[in-house]
């Protein structure tokens, strides 16, 4: 039995692959610590799961209604415990994103037959 997979790209090699194109506008967005990259969809039971930039205030929503939401509430939270809790469970910003990347990363900038201005990044290598 062969199983298909739409929207995936698949290897047999050891080696690691992810490339994630969105808007110019998101990413600037995201640079700047206005969104979050969402990292951890699989744990999420909400209609924002499967985007690849949230808000903080949807981070926060997909994560307390998540499998597994944390103990503590979240809108009680300082800044920086909110930040961590969020980071800690796959809502990165951008520094925090690039800190932890063990890969090789690649950022390119492009604009599309139709003119829209994307950034396709991603990361690459094997263990």
């Amino acid at each position: 039995m062969k199983t298909i997979r739409r929207s995936v790209f698949e290897t047999n090699s050891s080696s690691t692959h992810s490339i994630t194109i969105v808007s110019k506008e998101e990413y600037e967005n995201w640079e700047k610590e206005n969104l979050f990259i969402n990292t951890d969809s699989w744990n999420s039971f909400s209609k924002n799961k499967d985007k690849t930039f949230v808000t903080k205030e949807e981070a926060i929503e997909i994560l307390t209604n998540s499998r597994y939401p944390p103990n503590e509430d979240l809108n009680t939270l300082d800044e920086e415990s909110l930040l961590e809790v969020l980071e800690d469970n796959g809502f990165q910003t951008k520094e925090r994103y690039d800190d932890e990347m063990e890969y090789e990363t690649f950022e390119q900038e492009y604009i599309s037959k139709s003119g829209d201005n994307i950034v396709a990044f991603g990361y690459y290598g094997h263990d």
